[in-house]
Parts: C-alpha cells; structure tokens; sequence
C-alpha cells in the first residue's frame, strides 16, 4: 500500500527523534525531522554517559537492527554503581555486568544520525508553534506545508506540547552543572580508583550530589547538584570559571578530593541545569493528527535514570502506529489514527508517569534528606526494587515485604558498626 500521501513531522533530533526516524526510514514512510540547532551543534554535545535498559531503551534499539552499532560505542560493563557520603564512606556497591551496557551520548547521537537520510533534516529550524493545520511555524517566520501527522520529540521545554496542552514543567527546587574531565591524573582520584573503570560514583550529602560517571575516551563526567541557591534564569549566560569557582565553595567542607577533581574540569565543556518535572497527572486530549513522546510528555528528574529509555521505548511503539496508518487506505487512516493514537498515548503516559514517581522518591532520598545516604539508603534501594518488580510476576512482588526488611535490617547494621 502506497504511503506517499502521509507525511510526518518530527520536531526534535534526540534520541526519540532520531530512533522515531530511522524507524520510519525503514518502513518507507515520509517524514522530516526539524532541529533547531546546527548538525554540528548537536554532534558536538557531550558530557553524558547513558544507561541503556534491556525491556526497554536497548530493546527498541535492537528492533530497529541498531543493537551490534551500539555495542561496539558501548562499554558493556559500565554499569558498576558506588553510592558515598561527603567522607567517600561507602553505602551501596553494585559491580555491574553486560545487561546495562553505557554509551555516551555523543556516540549514540551520531550513530543514530549516521542511520538518517540526510535530505530528511532540517537543521536550524527552531519551532515557534504548531498551528492548527499542522503546519509548523518556525522562528525565523518561515512556515511549513501542513503534515499529516506531527510527532514532538522536543525535549523539556517542548514547543509541540503547547498545542497539545498550556501545562508546563514545574522546577524541582533543585540545580546544577556538569562538567568533562580529561586530565589522566585526575582520573587516578580516589574518588575513582577503587571503582570499575567503566562505572559510576554517586556521593550525597547536605542536600547536595557529586556524581561523576567514566566515559569513553579516558574522560569521565562530573555532575553536581544543589539545593542551596537560586539558579541563573533559565537561558542566561554563565561564566564557567566563576562557577567552577562558586561550586567549590559549595563542597570545601567536602572530603579534599572532590574539590580536587574540581580543579581538573574543562571550563568549555560545562552544562548547566535546573531539574524539572511534569506534574504526575499530566494528561491532553487525545490528537489524532498530533502527539508528543519522550521528556516532552513525562519529563522526570535523572534521579530514577530511565531518561532516555523510557524515549527510545516511545519512539519505537509510536513507529508502529504511524506505520500501520501510513500503510492503510486513505479513507482508513482517520479511524486507526484515533484508535491507536488514543491506545499509545495510555499507554505511554502510564509508564511515563511511573518513572517520574519513581526519580521523584528516589530524589527525595537522596536530595531532600540531611541525614543522606546513611539515613535513607535503604529507602533508595526499596524505591529501585519496588519500581523492577513491577514489571515482574505477581509472585516476584509477593517477595517484596521479605525483602523490604532484609534491606532495612541489612542497613540498620550496617550504622550500628559505623
């Protein structure tokens, strides 16, 4: 069945975006994908490790026949975890595997445009609405012929969602930065060296975080978070020498080794964020013709790291119904658009929303609480095991209570001989 008359509008090039058109590319299915930044804007962006999940984020990526590219980018033992105190006292150590391979985000943004047509972007087209016709009118005052279907991948501050709802994403209360280090020595930090080259460190303390992460390339990412000031407004101009400078102020109370990786940071590779979140209940009517995925419809916080899992996921079983309307007769498409549409939206959001309960509690944890890690890390664990066992069979659920005070009694411990 011929799809030419059935033309689809991505507006974002991140991974949903980029996964969403790769799919579609294969299925011979018309589309455009706009970005409002440059090619080389977007290939440039770096200073992030991504874990990628079995069931959900790996999976649609092995569906689209992407799995083997993605291996040889990923480090296949770089889930290895370490939560610290501000004092390095360990009190949590997962040693990774092969399951929860890592891939920086740079890696898996060019393999996923390399897999795109190149007359099938439009770069430099930043969206300014959505009109009715499902034409797209760009800030630039250019517009776009109307689509028959028009996708928002478009991140947090979606340009898409407002067609669709006026909600907005609500700030956590809490900011922060990330930074790229490249110095060997600085990687020879004992904040590093007793981990897996490949894994992660995560340290809480006084309502603050210093996460640092390996990437490939014997670089590693550094991102903090506090909830002790009032960030920059959201696009304003940062100097990264003054803050580098502010930042190690905050944590000068710190074990001396966190202020010293510090020191090694890139100035020109820093990003800075305030964490939002969409509102748990975040719905819209259902649009036939018009529908976002990804951070754009369950923006979440990083604290429950199923990100760009959950988008992937997205982008993959929306696929299959543009897919299947694109293929239909013409005087069929209406009708299945409606139902599947209405059917994925569901389906979508409640996952979606499950996630986003899930990086709020573990946030609250980890960021709310004075008395973190020591006091709430047995908490932290439960939020992870309860959030797994949900996709699990009833009686994996049923262990949840024996294994709720196994990790309690496990930890009370743990503090009595420390």
């Amino acid at each position: 069945m011929s799809t030419e008359n059935f033309q689809v509008a991505i507006v974002g090039a991140g991974p949903a975006g980029l996964l969403l058109a790769i799919r579609l590319h294969q299925a011979e299915v018309s589309f455009s994908i706009f970005e409002g930044r440059t090619r080389e804007q977007l290939l440039q962006q770096q200073g992030r490790s991504l874990d990628l999940h079995p069931r959900s984020g790996l999976a649609a990526l092995d569906a689209c026949g992407l799995k083997s590219a993605v291996f040889a980018h990923a480090r296949q033992e770089a889930n290895g975890v370490t939560v610290t105190d501000k004092r390095l006292q360990s009190w949590f150590s997962y040693p990774g595997g092969s399951r929860n391979p890592h891939v920086d985000r740079e890696d898996l943004i060019q393999l996923l445009v390399d897999a795109v047509p190149a007359e099938n972007f439009r770069w430099n087209h930043k969206l300014e609405r959505v009109d009715q016709d499902n034409s797209l009118l760009f800030r630039d005052g250019s517009r776009s012929e109307p689509f028959s279907f028009v996708v928002g991948a478009d991140g947090a501050w979606s340009r898409v969602r407002a067609a669709l709802s006026p909600r907005l994403p609500e700030y956590t209360g809490i900011a922060g930065q990330t930074f790229v280090v490249t110095n060997r020595s600085a990687l020879d930090s004992p904040i590093l060296r007793n981990m897996p080259r490949t894994g992660s460190v995560f340290s809480f303390s006084d309502k603050k975080a210093f996460i640092v992460h390996y990437m490939s390339k014997d670089r590693a990412s550094v991102t903090l978070f506090q909830t002790d000031y009032k960030p920059p407004d959201r696009g304003a101009e940062i100097d990264p020498v003054d803050e580098i400078k502010r930042t190690r102020r905050l944590y000068e109370d710190w074990d001396v080794q966190f202020v010293r990786l510090l020191e090694h940071v890139d100035p020109a590779s820093m990003e800075s964020w305030q964490l939002h979140m969409m509102p748990l209940d975040f719905d819209w009517p259902v649009n036939p013709c018009c529908i976002v995925i990804g951070d754009a419809a369950s923006l979440r916080s990083p604290f429950g790291g199923e990100g760009v899992n959950l988008a992937l996921q997205d982008a993959f079983e929306l696929s299959g119904t543009l897919i299947t309307a694109a293929k239909a007769p013409a005087n069929k498409r209406q009708q299945i658009l409606e139902q599947e549409v209405s059917k994925f939206q569901r389906t979508m959001l409640d996952r979606g929303h499950l996630a986003q309960k899930l990086a709020k509690d573990m946030q609250a944890a980890m960021m709310d609480s004075s008395t973190a890690p020591r006091g709430t890390v047995a908490d932290w664990v439960m939020q992870r095991a309860r959030y797994e066992f949900s996709f699990k069979s009833k009686w994996w659920r049923m262990m949840l209570p024996i294994l709720d005070i196994g990790v309690h009694a496990y930890y009370a411990g743990v503090r009595l001989l420390r």
